[in-house]
């Protein structure tokens, strides 16, 4: 079997008021004929609506793939994709459990986490896929926490580059056209 992720970020390396930069990730496992045993993807934002900067907590929610690239603001925000590389099955069984965590409402959602308990963001959920050393969010966001996301787990990368296109194995990325590659 072997594993792989890309990083997603939907945004121009900016904070502009109003466009609200996300940060989220896409992990798969093939087998040796490149099958697709398992995909999933985390992507935590609030369940329904609107939220804003220094709101509080709200229910949080993992969304899948195709509804969060369909969210993405077509007019300003381009999606940037790290990706995919080859990762340790260590990387992807984290990855798995930090979904599931997700997916039974362990956390709510807000923008300015660590100011509330039991409330992650986009970006400090992703923070958790090492089991030994969380990535230092600090203010980051989008773009820019995902160029340091990126470099920061490159340990777990068993390949540095690039392996295939992401389309190959996410049919959503053929459909959506407004991203662009690192």
């Amino acid at each position: 079997m072997r594993y792989f992720w890309s990083l997603i970020s939907s945004d121009n390396g900016k904070l502009l008021i109003g466009r609200k930069p996300h940060l989220f990730a896409v992990f798969y496992s093939v087998d040796q004929t490149h099958t697709v045993e398992r995909k999933f993807c985390i992507s935590w934002l609030p369940d329904v609506g609107d939220y804003t900067l220094f709101g509080g907590p709200v229910k949080g929610r993992n969304w899948g793939l195709r509804e969060t690239l369909l969210a993405t603001p077509k007019d300003a925000l381009p999606v940037t994709v790290w990706g995919p590389v080859e990762v340790s099955q260590r990387f992807f069984d984290r990855a798995w459990v930090l979904k599931n965590e997700l997916d039974v409402n362990r956390y709510q959602y807000k923008v300015l986490d660590w100011t509330a308990k039991n409330c992650r963001n986009c970006t400090s959920v992703l923070a958790e896929l090492d089991a030994d050393r969380k990535f230092p969010v600090g203010t980051k966001s989008g773009r820019i926490a995902g160029r340091a996301m990126w470099a920061f787990y490159q340990k777990h990368y068993r390949t540095p580059e690039a392996v295939h296109a992401i389309e190959d194995y996410f049919e959503e990325f053929k459909e959506f056209k407004h991203w662009e590659k690192v």
